[in-house]
């Protein structure tokens, strides 16, 4: 039977009142550079450790100690932050080699998709094991992927359904905006020196601004939603692999846990 990870995290995040008060914090912090973003990493990678762990709870209410939560937010920043940097390089290298460059232009997405997956996967383990050494190796996490690829999928497909809700919302938005704004069109078309352009262009200003901070908060509110559902998912689907009976992290992944058996 197929492993609705989606319906599960989806019911865990959303299961108990004052679910969005959560996500709505979560969201504020997550505004905050850097340091923000690693505590909602922190906070969403050690619950999904619990369902990784077999320990079913609903999102919990409070965020928890912003200190203890840091260093393994800071681990999963540090991976997905590297990675994408070195998939940049990579992929900017390919694309600049000719034919080459152009078959790799038709499967990138599929790449980026299967490299953001092993990413997670690395910093799932890296968080079980409470260490940033599992980052670096490689063949263990990579052993996970290629074992439950199917349910990998599935998992990662949920931030990209939540992606592609923020994009239309954000597309929704900007023509808002600026149909909002045509009014004052004419009076910068009309303008014959600077002062008169920017005297026309400061009644937008308002607009502009007021539309911006909603869409900004809007999106953040909806991709820390879409990162608490899928993370989750990924605990579940790390769960499989029972932990429980992990050894080093140096180890191999045990043969007798996952799918494969």
């Amino acid at each position: 039977m197929q492993t609705t990870y989606f319906k599960r995290a989806w019911d865990d995040v959303t299961g108990e009142p004052g679910w969005f008060k959560t996500i709505l914090l979560l969201s504020l912090i997550a505004l905050i550079p850097v340091v923000g973003q690693m505590i909602v990493y922190g906070f969403l990678f050690q619950w999904a450790k619990e369902a990784a762990w077999g320990i079913n709870k609903p999102l919990p209410k409070k965020i928890g100690d912003w200190g203890a939560l840091l260093k393994p937010g800071a681990i999963v920043w540090v991976i997905f932050f590297v990675g994408e940097l070195v998939l940049s390089l990579v992929i900017s290298a390919v694309s600049a080699i000719p034919i080459v460059g152009t078959i790799f232009s038709l499967v990138g997405i599929v790449v980026t998709v299967l490299a953001y997956m092993l990413f997670a996967v690395m910093a799932m383990r890296c968080v079980i094991y409470d260490s940033f050494d599992p980052a670096l190796q490689f063949n263990q996490a990579w052993d996970m992927v290629t074992r439950e690829l199917n349910g990998l999928i599935r998992v990662a497909l949920i931030m990209v359904v939540f992606s592609a809700i923020i994009t239309v919302i954000a597309t929704i938005f900007s023509v808002a905006i600026v149909g909002s704004t045509m009014v004052f069109t004419p009076g910068m078309l009309n303008a014959g020196t600077t002062e008169e352009l920017l005297q026309a262009f400061l009644p937008m200003l308002p607009v502009i601004t007021v539309g911006t901070i909603v869409l900004v908060l809007v999106g953040t509110v909806i991709g820390t939603l879409g990162y608490a559902v899928t993370i989750r998912a990924l605990g579940f689907w790390t769960a499989q692999f029972e932990p429980a009976k992990w050894g080093p992290s140096t180890m191999p992944v045990p043969a007798d846990v996952g799918p494969r058996r």
